[in-house]
């Protein structure tokens, strides 16, 4: 243990990267309580399963130069990015430059935007850590990275312990969604926390953008939470939208772009096609999601009225 520590302060020394002493790691989770065992040889078996044991071991494992974005454990990605916020970096300029230019633009995050310039965002945080936004680039990719950036996480931000839970709490009782936030890992709590002060700011603009609390819920709720079995493919979640959105048409609600949004009624969808699709549970999961983030985001002053994370733009220089 003391070469290790001895060999990762000279990593960090000669890479300019906080010590694993400078990092705050989170309490371990009571949700991940009677989670199934991890997979032998993975960095979850080797810390017993303990939340803040995988953290430490996440940031011990690090590659000895931070450069990838994708497919890295989120608790490692904020590892390197600990010195500013505990918040990954990628997530944090996204949301910084989407506050700032973004706010307005319609359909920002219901829409896929480029794949190119989507994949060239990706590449740049790829290849530099504190990369910058390039001028000029359309709000609708930048959001469209934020999202291919949770769904790319080898565990979603809502983690897969919570998954019932969040789904419970949007079936039943919303405000159980709040206490939810509390349990997550410092560095999940503090993603979703920046996140959610974007969306609150995205919906507060909804007669221009045509993006309400409801439509983001349901534009990001997919690429927050899914199951230990795995994420929902997009076709699969394009025949959920295509059952909810022939429920919808006609309803009222089109003024905030609401009607025909994926997963905006799922409780109105007919129960006949979906149940011929063999997609009724995961229509309601889907829903019970969107209506939790919906909460998280209406309320979303409320809930973190003691620490609300700022996007103003001296923030990126803390």
């Amino acid at each position: 243990a003391a070469e290790l520590k001895d060999e990762t302060a000279a990593a960090d020394a000669h890479l300019g990267a906080p010590t694993a002493s400078t990092v705050a790691v989170a309490s371990p989770s009571p949700a991940s309580e009677g989670a199934p065992p991890p997979p032998p040889g993975t960095a979850a078996a080797v810390a017993g399963g303990n939340p803040a044991a995988v953290a430490a071991a996440a940031i011990a494992s690090a590659p000895s130069e931070p450069g990838g974005v994708l497919h890295v454990p989120l608790e490692q990605l904020a590892a390197w990015d600990a010195h500013t916020k505990p918040v990954p970096y990628v997530v944090l300029a996204c949301c910084h430059w989407l506050s700032a230019a973004g706010l307005q633009t319609e359909g920002v995050f219901r829409s896929e935007g480029s794949a190119a310039a989507v994949a060239r965002l990706t590449s740049r945080f790829h290849r530099s850590p504190t990369a910058l936004i390039p001028p000029g680039s359309d709000p609708v990719d930048v959001a469209a990275a934020v999202k291919s950036y949770l769904r790319a996480l080898p565990e979603p931000l809502l983690t897969f312990s919570l998954y019932t839970a969040v789904v419970a709490s949007g079936e039943a009782d919303l405000s159980y969604a709040a206490e939810l936030t509390q349990l997550l890992p410092r560095a999940r709590r503090a993603t979703l926390e920046c996140i959610l002060a974007l969306l609150s700011r995205v919906a507060s603009q909804a007669p221009i953008n045509r993006m309400d609390a409801r439509s983001l819920a349901a534009a990001l709720g997919p690429a927050m939470a899914w199951p230990r079995s795995g994420q929902l493919s997009q076709e699969t979640l394009d025949k959920i939208s295509t059952a909810v959105a022939a429920a919808a048409a006609g309803a009222e609600g089109d003024v905030d772009g609401t009607a025909g949004d994926a997963a905006s009624a799922p409780a109105s969808a007919p129960a006949s096609t979906l149940r011929d699709l063999g997609l009724e549970q995961a229509a309601k999961e889907v829903g019970a999601i969107t209506n939790a983030l919906q909460h998280l985001i209406e309320n979303y002053d409320g809930i973190f009225q003691s620490d609300s994370f700022s996007l103003d733009d001296d923030e990126m220089d803390d």
